[in-house]
């Protein structure tokens, strides 16, 4: 945390206290009048004072900022801060603190771009020497993608308003915002299942307990204890275990390809042909974690050439919301590389689903050279699920349900920008130092 020297600045109003001085100091001199004299050098009394103390009302103030890392669209975002005054004689008065939310966007070429989406504002009446105040703001965000809180500003107009003060507090933070969920239809489960006539089955046992409970069993020599149904077992007088099913799972690999046409990424309908298609593939893989089992892997073929591969599980959702927050179409061609890079890594009974923002031809000798020269690429190549959100089809495989966003508090009418109900503050005391 770096601070920046208090930086004193004249309101409007003030030069128009100053001007009222002047005319009664001029007319004092002109026209010999002892008494304006006196009132000009009264007048000047509060001009004085105010410069001197506003720099004290924020000297050695510290400013923490406390929230959670990662949110989903129109969630309930609260930031605290925390105001410490170290000193131990001066109190500070009348404080208002103002955070900036930046959204980290990416030009066409990839370069990193700051664009300002919020400027919410706490005011703190008090700071007592030698505690913490703490107040906080809320608000939503709807857009995807990566957020920068800060720096953070500290000003003050106390004791008497004529002049203010202003300290930067240079803490930076980070916040995510996850993309949406939809729905996938049942169509869509049915297209994908491994059982479909001319696909190959990856059928893995995982263990007994891998499955869903169904039913109780006489307790063998070698089960665990944790199997044990312990009320079965006091009824029957004898040890009776858990029985479960063993589970068939099949194993996904997904590539978002975010490549577009440079038409694609300056229109808003190309933008949002993006968004969709990254919502898709945060709800496929958010319903396959669920379930839970098999092996999944995400990669992303665009600005960001991220990968992920694991277990279904909740830290593999949570490592892939993180990938396709950041996530952002850029101009060129980047499946080839993708493909190149991913399908020659894993079994040929991995079911690959490939999804993008236009038609996909997979049978384009000159740009998949490479994957067709291999055996096992072509193999899984020639099973793979292409997807394009812009299609007619793909309204039937996926949609939007406003009961489905994952919100913990949102507002009743969402707003038109990016961030809203920014502003609501509470302010209380942490105790002393």
């Amino acid at each position: 945390m770096f601070l920046r020297k208090c930086r004193v600045s004249i309101p409007s109003e003030t030069w128009w206290y100053i001007g009222i001085v002047i005319v009664v100091i001029v007319g004092a001199v002109i026209r010999e009048i002892n008494l304006l004299l006196i009132l000009s050098g009264l007048m000047l009394v509060p001009i004085l004072l105010s410069r001197l103390m506003v720099g004290s009302m924020l000297h050695r103030l510290r400013c923490e900022r406390r929230h959670s890392k990662s949110f989903r669209p129109n969630e309930l975002i609260s930031v605290e801060l925390a105001l410490v005054n170290p000193r131990r004689r001066l109190d500070s008065w009348a404080l208002v603190v103002q955070d900036q939310i930046q959204k980290i966007e990416r030009n066409r070429d990839g370069s990193k771009l700051l664009s300002q989406e919020a400027a919410p504002r706490v005011f703190i009446p008090f700071s007592r020497h030698g505690s913490t105040q703490t107040a906080k703001y809320e608000g939503a965000l709807q857009q995807r993608g990566r957020y920068q809180l800060g720096p953070l500003q500290i000003s003050t107009r106390a004791p008497l308003g004529l002049f203010r003060g202003t300290m930067t507090v240079n803490t930076l933070s980070e916040l995510l915002v996850t993309p949406r969920i939809g729905i996938v239809s049942t169509q869509w489960k049915e297209f994908v299942k491994a059982e479909r006539i001319g696909q190959r089955s990856n059928r893995k046992n995982h263990g007994q307990l891998e499955g869903d409970f169904f039913g109780l069993r006489d307790w063998r020599n070698g089960d665990s204890r944790r199997w044990i149904h312990w009320r079965s077992s006091a009824k029957r007088n004898e040890l009776v275990v858990r029985q479960f099913e063993q589970s068939r799972n099949q194993d996904f690999v997904i590539i978002l390809d975010l490549s577009v046409t440079p038409e694609q990424f300056s229109t808003e309908q190309g933008r949002a042909a993006v968004e969709l298609a990254v919502s898709f593939v945060a709800t496929v893989i958010s319903d396959h974690c669920r379930r839970g089992g098999g092996q999944l892997t995400l990669a992303v073929a665009g600005g960001t050439d991220q990968s992920v591969r694991g277990t279904a599980s909740n830290a593999l959702l949570q490592e892939a919301m993180e990938i396709l927050a950041d996530a952002h179409a850029t101009t060129g061609e980047h499946l080839a590389t993708a493909i190149d890079r991913h399908l020659g890594r894993f079994s040929s009974d991995d079911r690959v689903i490939i999804v993008g923002t236009r038609p996909i031809q997979l049978r384009d000798s000159a740009r998949l050279s490479e994957a067709w020269a291999d055996v096992q690429k072509r193999r899984a190549l020639s099973s793979a699920i292409c997807v394009d959100v812009t299609s007619d089809q793909f309204a039937a495989w996926f949609s939007f349900d406003e009961e489905t966003r994952w919100t913990r508090s949102a507002p009743s009418e969402p707003p038109a920008n990016a961030v809203s109900a920014v502003g609501t503050q509470s302010v209380r005391s942490e105790g002393s130092l």
